[in-house]
């Protein structure tokens, strides 16, 4: 518990990493004629946990100059645990030289968390209460995204939408809601552990930037275990690790959320030292394993013959389901093809590092490609990328 809330203060705080799986909403109020009074900040809550470990938190810091932090507090001692609708409050007194402050709500771990009927008073010289305006305080508006209007939000692992059928009170209630991300087992055949990618190049990422074309013809070379190794970490490989409750793995390409919906798959052809075949790639593990052997270029190449001459070819697939869990319609529609479009520029400018061509490929047969990879129902084959040496007159 002692990590969890070190990690939720620092992240409070001003830290944008995420080491827990945590689902935050705050925002902002204006000190000036609050400084040095009395408040007290209440919040409605109901908690479904996921498991005994999950705990909901009303939260609020008061920012001073230089960086440095007032007042703060976030339920560590008393986390919320209620099953039904109860109130929870915070009372403090703001720092006298605050210059800013800061409040909202958040869920650690698994579980469905609802809000509604959120408050701030300070108290006046004949000891009343003032009611101080948090716009959209209980939740009753949704803006464009779905998301409770006039407040941020951050997460990793969670959705955040308003609830118009069961509110507390007014129009609707905000729902927190844990996101389980499907995890495609994949059966395949041996593992095959790839060598460790370079990290340094030979040119710089402004003369691969200037390099960069599709390229559609190759040469009769066969390619190394190293290029393939390097190719893959490009596209998609894990460039660090985050580690708390559990570990998050950062890759060489962005993806919305940070929820990676894409897998990919290579066609080898002509690699020294390795068989034929189509292979599935393990990022975190940085290894591929076999699907099917075989030389199967000419089954990829669908009239494209660059597919059929390069060495070898990447396919990437989404699982769109990662994605439309947390972000709907706008995730399949938007996102999902962003992502792609990250990897695959990394493969361009990993290529010409190489001294490479690649060419991104989507006309294919989406049903001729499934098969051969054996894809699940919910994959679905969006790009094929060739490569291979540059030919004499290209290099």
């Amino acid at each position: 518990m002692k990590k969890t809330i070190l990690f939720c203060l620092l992240l409070l705080g001003g830290v944008t990493a995420f080491a827990q799986p945590f689902g935050l909403v705050s925002k902002s109020l204006n000190p000036t004629d609050l400084k040095g009074k009395e408040f007290r900040y209440k919040g409605h809550i109901t908690f479904a946990p996921g498991d005994t470990a999950s705990t909901g938190h009303l939260w609020i810091r008061v920012d001073l100059k230089d960086g440095q932090m007032g007042f703060f507090e976030n339920m560590e001692k008393k986390p919320i645990r209620a099953t039904s609708w109860k109130t929870f409050e915070i009372t403090g007194t703001i720092n006298s030289d605050a210059e800013n402050i800061t409040l909202g709500l958040f869920i650690l771990g698994k579980g469905t968390l609802g809000a509604d009927k959120f408050t701030f008073e300070v108290k006046n010289a004949k000891g009343g209460w003032d009611a101080i305006a948090l716009e959209n305080g209980g939740f009753d508006q949704a803006n464009t995204e779905g998301t409770p209007d006039k407040w941020n939000v951050k997460s990793n692992d969670y959705s955040f939408t308003i609830d118009k059928a069961n509110p507390l009170e007014g129009e609707g209630s905000l729902l927190i809601q844990s996101i389980e991300k499907p995890k495609p087992i994949f059966e395949n055949g041996p593992e095959i552990l790839l060598p460790k990618p370079s990290l340094k190049g030979s040119i710089s990422v402004e003369e691969a930037l200037n390099q960069r074309r599709s390229i559609r013809d190759y040469a009769n070379d066969s390619l190394t275990i190293d290029n393939v190794s390097q190719m893959l970490w490009a596209a998609y490989g894990v460039s660090d690790s985050i580690k708390g409750r559990k570990t998050y793995y950062l890759k060489t390409a962005p993806s919305a959320g940070a929820l990676y919906p894409l897998e990919i798959y290579i066609a080898i052809g002509k690699v020294k030292g390795m068989k034929p075949g189509i292979y599935h790639y393990s990022p975190i593990r940085h290894s591929i394993s076999s699907i099917t052997l075989g030389d199967f270029r000419s089954n990829l190449d669908n009239g494209q013959g660059m597919v059929e001459q390069a060495p070898a070819t990447l396919v990437f697939t989404a699982f769109y389901e990662r994605t439309t869990s947390k972000y709907g319609d706008r995730g399949k529609d938007r996102y999902v093809c962003m992502d792609l479009g990250h990897a695959g520029q990394n493969v361009y400018l990993q290529a010409v590092a190489l001294g490479m061509g690649t060419c991104a490929i989507a006309a294919f047969s989406d049903g001729g490609v499934s098969a051969l990879l054996n894809l699940k129902k919910e994959e679905t084959p969006l790009y094929i990328m060739p490569f291979g040496m540059l030919v004499k007159s290209e290099k």
